[in-house]
């Protein structure tokens, strides 16, 4: 066939993944072939809640992205890029789950062995991999305003939100799974918290440098986020060692504070604590008063 294109996938938004290129027979009667797909806005996904029990919500991308082979010898190199109106939900499964429902997600099966049982492909797989990790890489980016959630705890509806930006790598590793290399920068997001009977919304900005840092498994994350919560509260509802300052006229005044929830570690289990701060302004404000007065 000619270089021109061979085929189009449009989305429900009238959006067109047009595949171009050439794709011609060999006198071994085999078939070798170079292709470009593009799309801007394209809807990937439009999935709904009860879909099923990983994600759900859209997610729109813009491709580019080239493939070349002979038969099943095949590279696939290019850019995809989580475009501006991506919203997307997904859930943190349970630790002992995390193998099993990847596995269930994405299954790469190799055409010599399509006809095979599922156990038996997994024992070939553990057994012997020629898969070529080159294969299928993408550089990955994402649109400061797509917004991604994370359930991180289904039972209390905690969430984190987020929009941001990053530059990653993604494809398939030696053994034909999915992998994520690469920093996610939050500009800004909340995090909603629940403690037992109290719910609070946690604010992150981009002036906490926040990040998630994928290591390879899609669920094998390092998770650095900072977010706040501002109250104001009189600093005689405050404890003090060693003295009683309850009454203290001075005290009795609002005290603009920041709360600031810290998650560090593992995306799956992440490591919580909690700071307390007054906040910036007030401080920078009562010391310029104190100067001022002489106080």
């Amino acid at each position: 066939f000619p270089s021109h294109d061979i085929f189009q996938i449009q989305d429900t938004l009238q959006n067109i993944l047009a595949v171009q290129g050439t794709l011609q027979q060999t006198e071994s009667q085999g078939f070798k072939y170079q292709l470009n797909a593009r799309t801007t806005d394209f809807l990937a996904t439009n999935a709904r809640r009860t879909d099923n029990a990983f994600f759900y919500g859209t997610a729109c991308l813009d491709a580019d992205v080239q493939i070349n082979g002979y038969n099943t010898q095949y590279q696939v190199r290019g850019n995809i890029r989580v475009a501006d109106k991506t919203r997307l939900t997904a859930y943190m499964p349970p630790d002992e789950q995390v193998g099993s429902e990847l596995n269930q997600l994405v299954y790469f099966v190799p055409p010599s062995s399509a006809k095979k049982e599922p156990e038996a492909r997994e024992k070939s797989k553990k057994r012997e991999s020629t898969f070529d990790p080159s294969t299928l890489t993408l550089n990955l980016s994402v649109s400061e305003k797509a917004e991604l959630t994370l359930i991180m705890d289904e039972m209390t509806g905690d969430y984190l939100k987020v929009r941001g930006n990053g530059q990653m790598t993604t494809g398939l590793d030696a053994q034909g799974d999915l992998f994520i290399l690469g920093r996610f920068n939050v500009k800004e997001g909340i995090y909603r918290m629940t403690y037992q009977v109290f719910e609070r919304q946690f604010v992150i900005d981009e002036s906490s440098q926040s990040s998630i840092t994928w290591r390879g498994d899609p669920t094998d994350a390092d998770i650095q986020i900072t977010a706040s919560y501002k109250v104001n509260k009189p600093l005689a509802t405050y404890p003090f060692t060693g003295k009683d300052l309850s009454k203290d006229p001075r005290l009795q005044r609002q005290v603009p504070f920041s709360v600031d929830l810290v998650l560090k570690g593992d995306l799956l289990a992440p490591q919580t604590s909690f700071a307390l701060s007054m906040a910036k302004e007030y401080v920078e404000r009562q010391l310029a008063w104190d100067i001022v007065t002489g106080k």
